[in-house]
């Protein structure tokens, strides 16, 4: 007892050793966080890998359909727009006439803007909307749009006149 009371003595003494000590903390805790992520990401990937192989076993989808399915990655894990509207074509939460019409306005958004466009895409908004969005937007705009944000969305666009 009379050690533990000796260390936090020293350490109350001298500030830097208090930041040092929760510094240390700070990354030890993240990266065991970072590491629990990836172990139930891993695991929840096997689980629908043997989900599929049930399917595809007792004949409900074709091998084919399996194949597609788990090589698809869900629309939110690629950074690259293209790709995120493919995959989000490939897993129909995002339809061919929207990618399309998003196409067709490509040409008015720089990159940056054409990033937050398909994001808003893909959260559900019309490709009209997310353009203006997109194009009202500043470079603090959400790289990543959840469901949830889809409704105030559409309250900032209406509100603004965009």
């Amino acid at each position: 007892m009379q050690v533990v009371k000796e260390f936090f003595d020293t350490v109350s003494d001298n500030p830097w050793v208090m930041v040092g000590l929760g510094v240390f903390v700070y990354l030890v805790v993240g990266k065991l966080s970072e590491s629990l992520v990836a172990a139930s990401k891993t695991r929840q990937f096997e689980h629908s890998r043997r989900e599929v192989a049930a399917y595809v076993a007792e004949g409900a989808m074709t091998p084919e359909q399996g194949a597609l399915l788990l090589a698809t990655r869900s629309p939110g894990k690629t950074k690259d727009p293209s790709k995120k509207l493919a995959s989000a074509v490939q897993w129909g939460t995002v339809g061919k006439k929207t990618v399309s019409r998003l196409a067709e306005l490509r040409a008015e958004l720089d990159d940056e803007q054409w990033r937050r466009a398909v994001d808003y895409v893909s959260a559900g908004l019309s490709p009209d909307d997310a353009v203006k969005l997109a194009k009202a937007g500043s470079g603090t705009a959400p790289v990543s749009v959840g469901v949830g944000q889809v409704a105030g969305a559409r309250v900032v666009i209406g509100s603004a006149g965009v």
